[in-house]
């Protein structure tokens, strides 16, 4: 991990500095004296709908975490699409950076889209999207409301939606939903994958959505396991890793789509809860063109996936 950058200089550490301040005051000082209040969570407003930077806060959920359509410097930042691209940023979870470049693992791709055509060794994840307005080097959109909103409530009508493009000839459009009053936990991401011309020995495109990392190990220090049978229940007593498919609906049985339902992955450990679930037999069931979704959902087709 690069904690400094081209653009640092000793006046970042007076900045920095600065927090140290209140050290300066006497200790009869009201800011050491007066009566702590308590933090004002009934005034946090829960999503905020930011325009010039395309994009929404939100603390539904008690869950504080940032929806970007991302940004992106005039040049290369180490690290840069890990720091500016990704799809979400949360107080409570890290992000993570490729610690190598072969395989899924070494890329770790968390809280965005990655892609590839080359069976899985060589990931894409997304750096600069599609300007929206011509005198800004990178920006998506914010569409649903206009200008700077507040919304008191989960939800508030708005989306952010941004396009960019792994390789020449193909395009990634991403929608971005945050949390409803009837989902608080989750957010709603939409992607449509377009592909104009398919380079040989790139047939087949590889995606991985995921969700916020979080730590892995058990309470006794060893790796989360995976507990057996799909049971996500049983992580209300316990740490572990859940996966599996949901099973059909009604609605996806009735239309003859059959299949099973999306695939779904639930991690919980000491720092809290992450999932993410593939929702695409909900909007597709009867599609031809999608592969059946692998075992682990990280490796699946995520055209549409919640995360929390």
């Amino acid at each position: 991990m690069f904690f400094t950058e081209n653009y640092n200089s000793p006046g970042s550490t007076y900045w920095a500095c600065k927090a140290f301040l209140p050290l300066a005051l006497s200790p009869d000082h009201p800011f050491w004296s007066s009566r702590e209040e308590p933090y004002p969570t009934t005034s946090i407003p829960q999503t905020i709908y930011l325009n010039h930077p395309s994009h929404i806060l939100t603390h539904a959920g008690g869950h504080t975490f940032l929806l970007s359509s991302g940004q992106a410097c005039h040049y290369p930042l180490r690290h840069g699409a890990e720091k500016y691209g990704k799809l979400a940023y949360s107080s409570a979870f890290g992000y993570s950076v490729p610690t190598g470049a072969i395989g899924l693992d070494m890329w770790n791709p968390d809280s965005t889209m990655a892609l590839s055509e080359d069976g899985g060794e060589r990931w894409v994840v997304r750096r600069q999207v599609e300007a929206n307005d011509p005198s800004r080097e990178s920006g998506g959109f914010l569409e649903g409301v206009e200008g700077n909103v507040v919304s008191e409530t989960d939800g508030g009508g708005g989306w952010l939606r941004a396009v960019w493009r792994p390789w020449k000839g193909t395009s990634v459009e991403t929608w971005l939903v945050p949390p409803q009053p009837d989902s608080p936990l989750w957010h709603v991401r939409i992607h449509r994958i377009k592909r104009d011309v398919v380079r040989y020995g790139g047939e087949i495109v590889l995606v991985s959505d995921a969700g916020f990392a979080i730590y892995s190990q058990d309470s006794d220090g060893r790796t989360l396991s995976l507990i057996p049978g799909s049971d996500v229940g049983a992580l209300t007593t316990r740490y572990g890793k859940v996966e599996g498919f949901e099973p059909d609906s009604d609605e996806t049985t009735s239309s003859g789509g059959g299949g099973g339902g999306g695939a779904f992955s639930i991690v919980r450990s000491a720092m809290g809860v992450s999932g993410v679930a593939d929702l695409t037999p909900l909007f597709f069931p009867t599609s031809s063109n999608l592969a059946t979704p692998s075992k682990s959902v990280t490796n699946s087709s995520n055209y549409s996936s919640l995360s929390t």
